[in-house]
């Protein structure tokens, strides 16, 4: 068993290594206090707000657009680059097939060149994915 000796008593040896064992027990007592502290920063008081999930297919905030309507008429239209948006509706999800519903009123150039005013429905899968468009009369 170790004896207990004062200071004074320890030779040269004894005191560099009771040193070294201070010197790291209080580094671990350093790191231990700033996790602690970094802690207890860290924690709002405030109750944070839950982030509400957004569906895949929903409206754009700014401006009402669907995305992944913007890119399939990007990709399918005769002239890509006379689409204009004009309306948007609101997504609507279908609940039994998880389908997306969105109308869409647009302006872009036909295959003759002429520009056109188009009114169409999209059905979207529960990916996004475009299935299908159809007139509004």
């Amino acid at each position: 068993m170790k004896e207990n000796k004062k200071w004074e008593e320890m030779t040269p040896q004894e005191k560099k290594k009771a040193k070294f064992n201070l010197s790291l027990l209080a580094i671990i007592a350093l790191i231990v206090v700033s996790i602690m502290a970094a802690g207890i920063f860290n924690d709002s008081t405030e109750p944070q707000e839950k982030e509400e999930s957004v569906a895949v297919v929903h409206n754009d905030e700014l401006d009402g657009s669907v995305r992944q309507i913007t890119q399939f008429l990007k990709k399918n239209l005769n002239d890509p680059g006379s689409y204009e948006s004009v309306e948007w509706g609101p997504v609507t999800e279908n609940p039994h097939t998880k389908w997306f519903i969105v109308r869409h009123k647009y302006r872009a150039k036909n295959g003759y060149g002429a520009t056109q005013i188009y009114n169409q429905i999209f059905t979207l899968d529960s990916l996004g994915t475009v299935l299908s468009t159809s007139d509004v009369e």
